[in-house]
């Protein structure tokens, strides 16, 4: 049986144990109105009326709205509804509302929509536009209005883009999928952070893909999308091993935006000489970039590439050197021109590599801690992939020392029960659902 409002206050009357009487009495409604109300002879009260009721009969909002809104013709008094129903945050209540005000509250359908778009787009607190953007793209799929549906996803997965980086990866995906629907804007810039995004949770074939119709596209050869795409692009083809390409892309970023002496360009071009067994030209770039004591990404990548180069060169002492960068890295990743997952990223390995330099000078006690850092950093920005290859190494580690220790009688080990713990709440963090 289909749910009314007047089966509803019944149920809940009889439950609280009040007669038709006594609810009128505390209420001020007339009995004879609830009666009416209660046997469905009046389908759509008034808006206060059903307020006062449901106070009395404690119905929270969240119960009684979506039975409520079936019946309502009024646009005002919808936008009123929908103006509390979002600060909720739940999409399967929102999804009446959308789709009694798309309906019923205007005649066309397409101009309903694009009124509970700009209504979105008002919303000062956008975690709750991000709820309202994924109601209305369901509701355009179901009318099968495209364009609508493309650029509400589009708008939602730029508020959460941040939040979890596992879970909006899907959406992501799905905003690619329909971007053939969005403006020419919209869908270049939709591209750029998909494929940045599939590079963060090192998916970096899908990231080449997605970024190829920014790289394809001739008429963006000016401007910063095309020219933060490159960088993007490159950087894929480095962690893929793909050398003699990224240095072709390289340095056509570095030749298309005059960067042969930029620091990225710099550091970039070291990480390759690093990769391909040309260490003695890599060190002294990145130590020159470090002199200049810049605030920027290319400073953590600098770090970041000495450490793993004195690591294999055998050259702990100089390795450990970097421990005290921490904290000025950490400032990096904090300065909101650069903010965002990406780096975050780079900062997370830092500390896992720091974590193996203190490894290899045997102190057990520093490199558990800067592998807690590490797992943190992946724990919060929901990098389950980076997260998990920290953990793996550090139990591996872990297990090595076993092995040396074994024989003298020693049993030193990087997992006492604190760490244990801190993992164990660590990985509780990383499969929080944070998305509304």
């Amino acid at each position: 049986m289909r749910r009314t409002l007047g089966n509803l206050f019944n149920d809940r009357r009889q439950k609280r144990g009040l007669s038709i009487a006594e609810v009128a009495r505390q209420t001020g409604i007339t009995r004879k109105t609830i009666e009416r109300i209660e046997l469905g002879l009046i389908k759509h009260p008034k808006l206060e009326t059903v307020e006062s009721l449901t106070t009395l009969l404690e119905i929270h909002f969240t119960e009684y709205i979506p039975i409520y809104v079936q019946f309502e013709i009024n646009r005002d008094k919808l936008e009123g509804i929908l103006a509390k129903a979002v600060s909720y945050q739940k999409k399967e209540l929102l999804l009446p509302i959308v789709c009694q005000y798309v309906t019923v509250a205007d005649t066309e359908i397409v101009k309903g929509m694009a009124r509970l778009m700009d209504f979105a787009a008002g919303l000062e607190n956008k975690q709750q536009a991000a709820v309202l953007y994924s109601a209305i793209a369901k509701q355009a799929l179901s009318y099968g209005l495209l364009k609508v549906l493309a650029k509400a996803l589009f708008q939602e997965y730029m508020i959460i883009r941040d939040i979890n980086a596992r879970e909006t990866y899907r959406l992501g995906e799905r905003v690619i999928g329909y971007s053939e629907f969005l403006s020419r804007e919209d869908r270049l810039e939709a591209h750029y952070k998909v494929g940045v995004h599939a590079h963060l949770l090192e998916l970096y074939r899908e990231s080449l893909e997605i970024l190829q119709p920014i790289i394809d596209d001739k008429k963006l050869n000016e401007g910063r999308l095309k020219e933060k795409t490159l960088h993007a692009y490159y950087n894929n083809l480095i962690e893929l091993k793909e050398f003699l390409e990224a240095d072709k892309y390289l340095e056509l970023y570095a030749t298309e935006y005059n960067k042969h002496e930029n620091s990225y360009y710099l550091v970039d071009k070291a990480r390759i000489f690093a990769a391909t067994g040309m260490t003695q030209e890599a060190i002294p770039i990145l130590e020159a970039h470090l002199k200049k004591n810049e605030m920027n990404n290319a400073t953590v990548n600098a770090v970041l590439e000495l450490i793993k180069i004195y690591l294999e060169l055998g050259k702990t002492s100089e390795a450990l050197k970097f421990a005290d960068y921490e904290n000025k890295l950490a400032r990096i990743i904090e300065i909101d021109s650069i903010k965002g997952p990406f780096n975050k990223l780079h900062y997370g390995i830092y500390l896992r590599w720091m974590g193996k330099a203190f490894y290899s000078a045997q102190d057990y006690k520093m490199t558990t801690e800067f592998f807690l850092k590490s797992m943190e950093v992946f724990a919060d920005s929901k990098m389950e992939k980076a997260f998990l290859k920290t953990e793996q190494e550090l139990f591996g580690m872990n297990e090595c020392m076993g092995f040396w220790f074994e024989e003298m009688g020693e049993q030193p080990t990087l997992l006492g029960k604190s760490s244990q713990k801190r993992i164990a709440e660590l990985l509780d963090r990383l499969h929080e659902n944070k998305l509304p």
